[in-house]
Parts: structure tokens; sequence; C-alpha cells
């Protein structure tokens, strides 16, 4: 196995890099893509997952790149990762889901990226990051979820990495986008849940103040 012979000679010769056959009389037969032969080779191995033989003849399989992966053998090149996935080592079967906190947006990427402070992913294997919503704040990088605003505070936009305090003269409930007035004839201090009635003799317009 592995040895070739011809009519004019009764030894053998083994078969060169990137041909093999099996026992018995014959040519060394070229090996096809996806498949390698070294010398002597009794015959063709199908390149490993994680690794690729992208020509005919090949003499040895080349491991995937970073950024790209090989599942099951015999392959005769590496995909890319898909936006949400990485790999970061070469010769890697799989790609890796980008952690909670973390994203990955476009293919063929070797890293994964953390969110940005006001934004957040709370899947794995995310392609972007979300905006914290109104009411709510993001105030590190890496987060995979979102906080309310606590009572007495207020986020109007998108994508806060803090709240902001009632003014004096308004209320608000956890989780509010903005602050509400105080009725005629009570009043608040800055960053309070409710408001309360003016003392006697003492009275106030709706509003701040």
């Amino acid at each position: 196995a592995g040895e070739s012979s011809d009519e004019r000679s009764s030894s053998c010769d083994e078969c060169e890099a990137g041909r093999a056959k099996g026992a018995g009389p014959g040519e060394c037969e070229e090996c096809t893509k996806g498949s390698y032969a070294e010398k002597g080779a009794s015959e063709c191995s199908n390149a490993d997952p994680g690794y690729f033989v992208e020509s005919d003849g090949a003499s040895r399989q080349e491991q995937c790149p970073a950024g790209k992966h090989a599942s099951g053998s015999g392959n005769t090149e590496c995909a890319p990762c898909g936006a949400g996935k990485f790999a970061s080592n070469m010769g890697q079967v799989d790609c890796v889901d980008a952690r909670k906190g973390h994203y990955v947006d476009a293919e063929g990427a070797t890293k994964e990226r953390e969110c940005e402070a006001g934004t957040y992913a709370s899947a794995l294997g995310s392609r972007e990051c979300v905006a914290a919503n109104a009411g709510f704040f993001v105030d590190e990088k890496g987060a995979d979820g979102q906080t309310p605003c606590n009572a007495g505070e207020f986020s109007e936009d998108t994508g806060n990495e803090e709240c902001s305090r009632c003014p004096a003269g308004t209320f608000s409930k956890a989780a509010s986008p903005s602050c509400t007035s105080c009725d005629a004839g009570e009043s608040s201090a800055a960053g309070s849940d409710s408001c309360t009635e003016c003392e006697a003799g003492r009275a106030k317009p709706a509003g701040e103040g």
C-alpha cells in the first residue's frame, strides 16, 4: 500500500506527496480537494474539522484562519463566522456566540465588542446593542440589561447613562420618562416621588415651585 509498480519493474516506489492509492498494482492517484496525502501514504485523508484543503494534489491540510471555521471533515474552504459570532483562534471548528453585554455586527469577526454605556445586550450572539429605554439607564460598559430610574427621577430620551432628578413642584414614579407637575395647592421638593398639600395659609398654583 502507498507504493506503485509497472510492467518494466518488479520493484515498488512510494507514492509522492499529494498522491496515494490502495493496496494492489496501479498508478498512484492524485488526492482531490478536501483531502491530502503525505509521501508514502496508502490513501488520501480528509481534512480534519477546523482545517481545509483547497486544491488537488495537496500534501498537507491548512488551519482555518481566525474569523472563519470549518465543521465536519473534508472541507475545501472555511466559512466566515456570521454576525453575532466570532472565532479568535486559528483552526476553530465552530464560531463562538458573543457574550451577553457584547456584540458582533459583521461577518468574519475575530473578537466580540463591548456594549457602550447607555446600551445593553441581553442575549447571547447579539448583532447590536440596544439603547436604554426612556425611564431607564445603563451606567457602565458591557451591560446585559437596563435599570429603571428611581422614583423622583426621570430620563426622557433613549440611551441614557444616568437619570435626572425631578425639579421642585413635580414628582415621578419609578421608570418614568418625565415628571408630573403637582396639583394646585400641593408642592414637592426636588427628587420627590409624590406631592404634599401646602401648609394652611399658604397656597400655590399647579406646576413647578
